[in-house]
């Protein structure tokens, strides 16, 4: 990504792209042209700024949506699962912590029970449409998060970046939920910044049926004091919980009971998947010498200093709500579980990074972040142990095998103190929006 990372679209080269979508173009007088030779004026001149190291780009993003299109219809294998899942609960034979889909709450069955509605294959080529429209729709929510014009380039980059990432990939061709709880989020901030806060209430009720990504957002609007819509997440899966219950003839309170015990029981089992997996915990593991007890402590306490200074700089720069939904999107990869297409959700700070270099603001540090996120193309921890067929246990013995095994946690959580640094210092400063960090970041 360094490679493509030029001063052209950076606001320190804005005279090169002036033409190209920043602010106001300045476009030759065209005014007697026909409407399809303007059109075809405007596409020539975008691609002036398209060299060989931004065509190289487009091909590696091309040749990765068409391995993960072509792919899907085959596989789609977490989809159905979510299929079976639902299946089971309409049947009343589901079992609270049950694989398939065991840890998701009852809320989110009671929704995947949906996707019963349609036969397996039909789910897998209904769901993948659904994920590439969503793929499109995810840009221009972005582009409205944003607020103001960027360069043609700046998008170009954007998008490449994204369809090439392994995360990208696996969502599409094992039919995962991460392009939709995107578009929850996003759709939930722009309306939560309109004051619309019982749609985005319930927005953010529907995207806690993958909870571990979207409750930092839970608790951010609580730290805020935004009552509506906080009630309204609450309701949603109350409701849909309510509905779980009243199939397996059990009551709520003990629907909820049983899922926090089996998500205990989980949590302490210490039985992390490796492989392209965010979460800080295994990471610890390794270097406590596989001390269960220890790095749990350690996770969780590291999670609470976290959770203290995002506190403390969140209070001191209420307008920067732009990084600030970055960082919890970072904060709820590293904080608990995930697997690797759940890595998806860092189009959000990944955007914002693009913006800062747009903006000339933080240059290096987002152009360093955003070559870093480069790396989620091949998901290096994925193609050692899955693809070299490297045990956790020979990779762990040496320093860059290591390194190389926990990459992705690393960098999610390295990102995750780095916009928090930034945004200490614009809270240093008299003037909040000095640095950048604006509503409009």
């Amino acid at each position: 990504m360094e490679l493509i990372l030029g001063e052209g679209w950076s606001s320190h080269g804005r005279a090169r792209f002036s033409n190209h979508g920043y602010g106001k173009p300045q476009e030759p007088n065209n005014k007697y042209l026909p409407i399809h030779m303007t059109s075809k004026l405007r596409l020539m001149q975008r691609l002036e700024d398209i060299g060989i190291k931004e065509a190289f780009a487009l091909l590696i993003a091309s040749l990765s949506l068409a391995y993960a299109i072509s792919t899907a219809p085959r596989r789609g294998i977490d989809i159905v699962f979510f299929q079976q899942a639902g299946s089971g609960w309409l049947a009343g034979t589901r079992q609270i912590g049950q694989e398939p889909a065991g840890e998701y709450p009852p809320s989110t069955i009671v929704l995947f029970s949906i996707l019963t509605l349609v036969s397996p294959e039909q789910l897998r080529v209904l769901w993948l449409g659904l994920n590439v429209a969503s793929t499109v729709l995810i840009f221009y929510l972005l582009a409205q998060w944003i607020s103001h014009p960027w360069p043609f380039k700046a998008h170009f980059i954007l998008i490449a970046l994204f369809l090439s990432w392994a995360p990208f990939r696996v969502t599409l061709r094992n039919g995962q939920l991460g392009l939709v709880i995107t578009i929850l989020i996003l759709t939930m901030e722009l309306a939560q910044r309109r004051q619309r806060d019982l749609v985005a209430g319930v927005l953010l009720g529907f995207s806690l049926s993958k909870f571990s990504l979207t409750f930092p957002f839970f608790l951010y609007y609580l730290f805020r004091g935004r009552w509506k819509i906080v009630a309204m997440t609450l309701l949603i899966p109350l409701i849909l919980t309510q509905i779980y219950a009243f199939r397996m003839h059990q009551s709520l309170a003990t629907i909820i009971v049983e899922y926090i015990r089996s998500l205990i029981q989980t949590q302490l089992a210490n039985n992390s998947i490796y492989m392209g997996s965010s979460e800080i915990k295994p990471l610890l593991l390794g270097l406590t010498g596989e001390n269960g007890t220890l790095s749990s402590g350690l996770s969780i306490a590291i999670s609470l200093v976290a959770l203290i200074v995002m506190t403390i700089l969140f209070s001191r720069t209420p307008h920067c709500q732009n990084a600030h939904i970055a960082i919890l999107t970072l904060f709820g990869l590293w904080a608990v579980y995930h697997r690797v297409h759940d890595s998806i959700l860092c189009v959000i700070p990944a955007a914002l990074l693009v913006d800062f270099v747009v903006k000339g603001k933080f240059v290096p540090w987002s152009k360093g972040c955003l070559a870093a996120l480069g790396l989620l193309v091949i998901s290096i921890p994925g193609v050692l142990t899955a693809r070299l067929k490297f045990s956790e246990t020979q990779l762990s013995a040496s320093v860059l095998g290591f390194i190389g095994l926990h990459s992705e946690r690393i960098l999610v959580f390295g990102m995750f103190w780095i916009f928090l640094f930034l945004l200490w210092r614009t809270a240093r400063q008299v003037i909040a929006p000095a640095a950048g960090l604006t509503r409009q970041d």
